[in-house]
């Protein structure tokens, strides 16, 4: 399977931000290239991303709950075992202070100055 398999793309205002399985992070538009993982050891593939909604931070998630920050946006936590299945998806609260993590089997993770308002981990 090539990389390009694996790319993660969201949009935000004028710009727009590739996430790569390996941790390489190419962005466009009006949205700044922060950095990325390509040099780090990662423990599993980068599986989310998600972007402030002014460009001026965004999060990669690795399957296995290991966040990476970039910009201004804080490290407030990983999800390395706090959910039982892989990461999917990141979403960042509309101020960024705070992100859920989403697992595959419907778990959710929250971390700063968001709230936990349930998951779906363990429903058939």
């Amino acid at each position: 399977m090539s990389n390009i398999d694996n790319r993660l793309l969201k949009f935000r205002g004028r710009g727009y931000i590739l996430a790569f399985a390996d941790g390489k992070v190419f962005t466009f538009g009006e949205l700044a290239h922060l950095g990325d993982c390509s040099k780090v050891d990662l423990p599993s593939p980068i599986t989310a991303v998600a972007a402030k909604a002014d460009g001026s931070g965004y999060i990669l998630a690795c399957a296995d709950g290991k966040v990476f920050t970039f910009g201004e946006l804080a490290h407030l936590g990983d999800a390395v075992g706090v959910l039982e299945a892989p990461v999917v998806g990141v979403s960042l609260s509309p101020e960024g202070d705070g992100y859920w993590i989403c697992g595959a089997d419907g778990g959710i993770g929250a971390f700063g100055e968001v709230g936990f308002f349930g998951s779906l981990s363990g429903i058939n």
